[in-house]
């Protein structure tokens, strides 16, 4: 009963035009890729099912058998990851040239698509995110609700 991290990548690589990873061999691939996945789980983990933190790094894996929608959300957030990189990388890139330079090197204006495309990302991993934690734990909100507890602490 385990998930490798190699099921995550696959569903991942196809989300993401890096044509850098291509040229790496699979261990600097791995190397890369696996780093994203580790701070995608550790965003998830506080609302997973699973112990995200129970991984064997060695044979790269998660210690449980993750759902395809548990896989589907650490893509999203390695999508969120992948992107902000991109958009750092990018900010680095502009701060070392001048306006006139970089509105011709860039006439498309891509740091703001790209701005726009990761918090695009972060939105809809914001959003499966949320579904997936309100659809586990629709039992533990009802027994609030019925209980007569509030749902809010003011």
């Amino acid at each position: 009963m385990a998930t490798n991290y190699n099921v995550v990548i696959e569903r991942f690589l196809p989300t993401v035009a890096e044509y850098m990873l291509l040229e790496m061999t699979e261990e600097q691939r791995n190397s890369v890729l696996d780093a994203y996945i580790i701070s995608a789980a550790t965003e998830f983990n506080s609302a997973c099912l699973h112990d995200l933190e129970n991984r064997d790094e060695e044979n790269r894996c998660f210690m449980e058998d993750l759902s395809d929608e548990e896989i589907e959300i650490l893509v999203d957030m390695m999508r969120v990851a992948w992107l902000k990189h991109k958009l750092y990388d990018s900010e680095k890139l502009r701060n070392g040239m001048s306006t006139k330079d970089y509105t011709v090197f860039s006439p498309a204006n891509l740091l703001a698509e790209l701005r726009d495309t990761y918090n695009n990302a972060c939105e809809s991993a914001t959003n499966r995110l949320m579904n997936y934690t309100y659809t586990h734990n629709i039992g533990k909100i009802a027994r609030l609700r019925k209980n007569g507890d509030s749902l809010f602490r003011y």
